[in-house]
């Protein structure tokens, strides 16, 4: 019976010591998962207070960091001209370098005043008067012209286009809401014929008016784009028409017809005869046009279809500030012809008007199309 006890007691103390060992292990993972733990929050703490210290650094303009050197870009500027017809004004694109801190609105300016340079394009703002100086506040540019513009003034046209064109330049740049006009440093009341220049100026709604004297009770104006005189670029239209019509239906009914024949040379339609709106719909800023054509084969043979989409586009975009064109023709859409498949997006372009600076034949497709099903 004392062998039995003793052996007893032994397995008691093998318990034991297996129990605090067990008890050790434990221990020791608990500290160091809470080692771990610990760590954890130390480097989240540092991150953050890093982190916060760069974002007050970086918000107070990075005091003591040296200025990155500016650099030059490469743009496109907006200037407008008249077309040959010396009637319609027409929205020229020119690539342009910008040196480093230069304001867009007052490189757009320059380029206006030095004129066009392509033989089929005139201007609209005096050869003779030097470009003027531009200074920005807040959302207005304030455009100070040379005094030489006085022997320019008088005659409403004259004076309504060269307002035009300076405001439509200003706009397209994109930097400023509105147009203050200063002439030799001062500010003035108005023009000989009586344009209010008080108060900054927005650029027109509308341009190159087309009136309709068959019109009966009111009307309204609606703006399709077609190519101006040479073919060379396009150029908007205001179009006269009853005050009942739908606007996007009415634009593009009447973009797709002849341009009216009021000035000579006049200018060009965009597409053949024979094309007509089957159904026209816009949803989400997105507008889906189908188009009836005579023969699917040989669309747009003649006309180049970047012209005929971006003139679509730009009609829509005026009256309905669409975003995005999906054109149809004979029930297809366009990207599904072979020699459509590669079209880029027609909003992407930046630059669509660009300034030929060589007379170039009129332009014809001779390309020979395989029959598509």
């Amino acid at each position: 019976m004392v062998g039995a006890k003793r052996k007893n007691s032994t397995k008691r103390k093998k318990s034991t010591r297996k129990s605090t060992v067990t008890k050790r292990v434990k221990e020791e993972r608990a500290n160091a998962f809470r080692r771990g733990v610990n760590t954890v929050l130390i480097l989240v703490f540092l991150f953050i207070l890093v982190f916060g210290v760069y974002k007050t650094w970086d918000f107070l303009g990075r005091p003591g960091w040296p200025e990155p050197a500016p650099v030059e870009q490469t743009i496109c500027v907006e200037v407008w001209f008249y077309d040959t017809s010396v009637t319609y004004l027409v929205p020229v694109h020119r690539r342009v370098t910008l040196a480093a801190n230069d304001s867009i609105t007052s490189r757009a300016l320059t380029e206006l005043a030095e004129g066009p340079q392509d033989p089929f394009l005139a201007r609209a703002y005096p050869a003779d008067v030097g470009a003027p100086a531009v200074d920005i506040r807040g959302d207005t540019a304030f455009v100070d012209l040379p005094s030489e513009i006085w022997t320019h003034m008088g005659g409403t046209m004259r004076e309504s286009a060269l307002l035009n064109v300076i405001t439509l330049t200003v706009q397209s740049a994109g930097e400023v809401e509105s147009t203050k006009i200063l002439i030799a440093g001062e500010v003035v009341d108005g023009t000989p014929e009586g344009y209010d220049l008080t108060e900054p100026l927005s650029a027109p709604e509308h341009i190159n008016f087309v009136p309709d004297s068959g019109l009966q009770g009111e009307s309204k104006w609606v703006t399709g784009y077609f190519r101006d005189s040479s073919g060379r670029y396009l150029l908007p239209l205001s179009m006269e028409v009853d005050i009942g019509v739908e606007d996007a239906h009415e634009a593009v009914s009447r973009m797709l017809k002849h341009p009216p024949q009021l000035t000579y040379p006049p200018p060009q339609p965009v597409c053949a005869d024979g094309y007509d709106i089957e159904r026209l719909t816009i949803e989400n800023g997105t507008a889906t046009v189908e188009l009836t054509v005579p023969d699917s084969a040989t669309a747009f043979l003649n006309f180049d279809v970047n012209i005929f989409r971006r003139a679509l586009y730009l009609t829509l975009h005026k009256c309905c500030n669409v975003t995005d064109v999906i054109l149809k023709i004979n029930g297809r859409e366009l990207e599904t012809y072979t020699r459509f498949a590669n079209l880029l997006p027609v909003a992407s372009e930046e630059c669509w008007n660009i300034e030929r600076t060589t007379v170039e034949p009129e332009y014809v497709d001779t390309t020979t199309v395989e029959a598509e099903t």
